[in-house]
């Protein structure tokens, strides 16, 4: 398991820039969104009942907003060592079985989260 220190940016705050594997299995970073006028980052994984709950919704948004250059992502920084539902693996099954529209990255480290 890995354990990172937690630190909360302040609000107002530049996110700090990441690359980290997406399910398409790119390498991902925070520059290549920079023209989206929204960007919404969920850190979220395959197991979470609530991510379960709001998932057909966050595909749903990014339909209805995409021609309005909003844009999501996922990020999973979740341990799957202790849930190997989330693992890289079960991300692309996950996605491709809902139909994801949006980047889905791994976040291996939890250095992003």
């Amino acid at each position: 398991m890995v354990l990172t220190e937690s630190k909360m940016l302040s609000l107002g705050s530049e996110a700090p820039n990441f690359s980290l594997k997406g399910i398409d299995n790119e390498m991902h970073n925070l520059e290549e969104y920079s023209s989206a006028k929204v960007l919404v980052i969920v850190f979220m994984c395959n197991h979470c009942p609530y991510v379960q709950a709001i998932w057909p919704r966050l595909i749903k948004l990014q339909a209805d907003y995409k021609y309005k250059n909003a844009q999501i992502v996922g990020i999973n920084s979740n341990d799957d060592a202790g849930y190997p539902e989330d693992n890289f693996e079960n991300m692309k099954k996950y996605a491709e079985e809902r139909g994801q529209n949006f980047p889905y990255l791994r976040d291996e480290t939890q250095k992003v989260a």
